[in-house]
């Protein structure tokens, strides 16, 4: 917890932490896959949830599951996109729904590795 509060002023950004949490299994993003998550944002730097749990990810192949025959599909690599969604997304005015703040999510997947 030491390494999320730098400032040590005893609080940490739980959106943070749980995204960390919720890629847990995946290896750090590059450049150039910062660079998808900014090319998802409008005009405004916001990302709308559908666009976001469609577009394919560094992540997609480490967080990925297989379904045995006999049991219902389960999209993981989807649900995990949903959550880092909704973990990080806000309500914000003149938008139709909670965006996601392109840079913001950006700037806290850069800080790890």
């Amino acid at each position: 917890m030491r390494n999320l509060d730098t400032d040590n002023t005893g609080y940490f950004n739980w959106r943070q932490f749980f995204t960390y949490v919720i890629l847990l299994q995946s290896a750090p993003p590059s450049g150039k896959d910062l660079e998808t998550i900014e090319n998802l944002a409008d005009e405004d730097g916001f990302i709308y949830e559908e666009p976001f749990v469609n577009t394919g990810f560094w992540f997609d192949a480490s967080e990925s599951s297989q379904d045995p025959d006999y049991t219902h599909p389960f999209n993981r690599r989807n649900m995990i996109k949903g959550l880092i969604f909704k973990t990080n997304a806000t309500n914000v005015e003149g938008k139709s729904a909670s965006v996601l703040d392109a840079k913001n999510l950006i700037d806290i997947l850069s800080l790890v590795g």
